[in-house]
């Protein structure tokens, strides 16, 4: 039965796993030339789309997936059998009436025949819509259809069907040439400054710098002095960050080099006569006494390497 029955068949009938079947005809060295391989036929390829596959595949006794893929291969699309085409008759009703009455003498969803109206390119006979004014006309295209319906008020589908209707072409923002002014301000500022003074995109800034190999010597990365280093450790990164005018990343990562502990303005050190209260009491106890969480005597405690008798 090897290679005249699919291996899922074999498996079935010999009552064993598929993989077992699967590698027994590989070790033989048997093609799988089973039934599910057998050649297509010009009657059997003309039933392709006339039906959902499932159906198609137990017509042609063949697997859902092998029914797909040959239809997918002569390009052939698939058959919905909840889409019904649009004839004209159902056409001339768009526009006249509101799109949810269009939908119910139909029979068909609003969203189907809204965007059937879209397409066509038909103006909604809601009253509430407001009509295009010649300023708001004059303003498509030069930004963003959805900037611009931010601005408008209006949706961008709207925005988009109107732009399109009056020829206008969507937005698409010009390149603007750099300047020997502007390249001189690369490198001596951080690159967001550049972008910002500039009203250019920091990638933008970046990419230039890196083309004309203008090293990045900003001030963000200015050498640390001995006071500034002093300063370190003696208040929370963000700041010391604020007070040096530094990034918060440059503080932690220059604190980090020197070896110095981060401060925790929680943090609060044990003392002595809080040590002894480990071993006398019940955690709980403690923490409540101390004003101190429970991980956090417990955690002591560890450290420590004590054993609580309470």
């Amino acid at each position: 039965m090897l290679g005249r029955l699919p291996d899922k068949e074999v498996a079935r009938r010999l009552g064993v796993k598929y993989k077992t079947v699967h590698a027994k005809r590989r070790k033989l060295r048997i093609p799988y030339t089973a039934a599910l391989f057998r050649p297509w036929t010009k009657a059997e390829e003309k039933l392709l789309g006339t039906a959902p596959d499932e159906v198609i595949a137990r017509k042609l006794k063949r697997t859902p997936e092998a029914i797909t893929l040959r239809r997918q291969r002569l390009r052939i699309p698939t058959c919905n059998s909840r889409y019904r085409k649009w004839t004209k008759q159902e056409e001339r009703l768009l526009g006249r009436f509101s799109d949810e009455e269009v939908a119910g003498r139909l029979d068909r969803s609003r969203m189907s025949v809204r965007t059937r109206r879209l397409k066509l390119g038909i103006a909604s006979p809601d009253p509430e819509a407001r009509p295009w004014t010649t300023n708001e006309e004059a303003i498509l295209g030069t930004m963003s259809d959805e900037k611009l319906a931010r601005r408008l008020g209006r949706t961008s589908t709207a925005i988009q069907v109107r732009r399109s209707r009056r020829g206008i072409p969507p937005f698409a923002p010009k390149w603007r040439p750099w300047t020997p002014e502007e390249d001189k301000l690369l490198g001596k500022f951080t690159d967001k400054e550049v972008s910002r003074r500039l009203g250019r995109h920091p990638k933008a800034v970046h990419l230039r710098r890196r083309k004309l190999g203008v090293p990045y010597t900003a001030i963000s990365v200015r050498l640390w002095t001995k006071r500034e280093e002093a300063l370190l450790g003696t208040a929370p990164d963000r700041e010391i960050a604020r007070r040096l005018d530094r990034s918060l990343d440059a503080v932690a990562i220059h604190r980090l080099k020197l070896g110095i502990p981060a401060r925790n303005p929680a943090y609060r050190r044990w003392t002595a006569q809080e040590d002894r209260l480990l071993v006398r009491y019940s955690d709980d106890e403690v923490a409540r006494r101390l004003k101190r969480t429970v991980s956090s005597v417990q955690h002591r405690q560890a450290r420590l390497k004590l054993a609580n008798s309470a």
